[in-house]
């Protein structure tokens, strides 16, 4: 059911409700017909984010199924929180760490993207604002997809997602001198194993289980555990 909610700037609450009761029961009963009342919200006159978050929540709760339709809404949740003069980091981090972790799930490059965005945010727009939790868990994916691929024999896939790992470490601040040390040692270790995979066309001087098992579990969800 729709958890009540206040939409404070709108001229027409009566208008929202009636879009997300409908926007509901569409994507309850999996209606295409759903992304036509997204498309109606688009056109309203500022809209809050709130609105868009609703959506992407509605589009995932038990019985509906629609990520896709789920992850637009959360696009648009976040590019209205960034139109804002002072955008309320706090508020916005939600709702990209819904889409970061949906994304995940369903396409990995895309999720990658995400990530490339967020870091671009970090760096240029939300210095000292973002909260460090967040950082953390964003780091915190990235790490673990980075090692997974690694583990896989995806050296490439590896070497990409644990450098996007590396990149949000400045962000930390205080929390930085808890995770660098170990992760500059792994990441290392990582590379070297890159390099005489490319140099040997496979790991037949490294033995796989004992080199594997050193990096599995190392790095920011050694420290706290990973959050969903």
């Amino acid at each position: 059911m729709i958890r009540q909610c206040r939409f404070t700037e709108s001229k027409e609450p009566a208008q929202i409700l009636v879009l997300l009761y409908e926007f509901e029961a569409l994507t309850k009963l999996g209606d295409a017909r759903a992304e036509s009342v997204l498309e109606r919200a688009l056109v309203l006159p500022n809209p809050e984010p709130k609105l868009f978050e609703s959506f992407a929540a509605l589009a995932v709760e038990h019985p509906a199924h629609q990520p896709r339709l789920s992850m637009r809404a959360l696009k648009v949740a976040i590019h209205t929180h960034l139109q804002a003069e002072e955008p309320d980091f706090t508020k916005c981090s939600k709702a990209i760490h819904s889409l970061i972790q949906q994304s995940l799930s369903c396409n990995e490059d895309e999720a990658f993207t995400y990530f490339k965005e967020m870091a671009d945010i970090l760096d240029k727009r939300a210095q000292g604002k973002y909260p460090r939790m967040e950082i953390v868990w964003l780091m915190t994916k990235a790490w673990n997809t980075g090692i997974r691929h690694f583990c896989c024999g995806s050296y490439t896939e590896a070497e990409k997602w644990c450098a996007m790992s590396m990149h949000l470490l400045p962000h930390m601040d205080s929390l930085r001198d808890t995770y660098e040390e170990q992760m500059m040692s792994v990441y290392a270790d990582i590379l070297d194993g890159i390099e005489k995979h490319r140099s040997s066309r496979g790991l037949e001087d490294v033995s796989l289980p004992s080199a594997l098992s050193r990096f599995v579990g190392v790095g920011p969800s050694s420290v706290g555990k990973e959050q969903t």
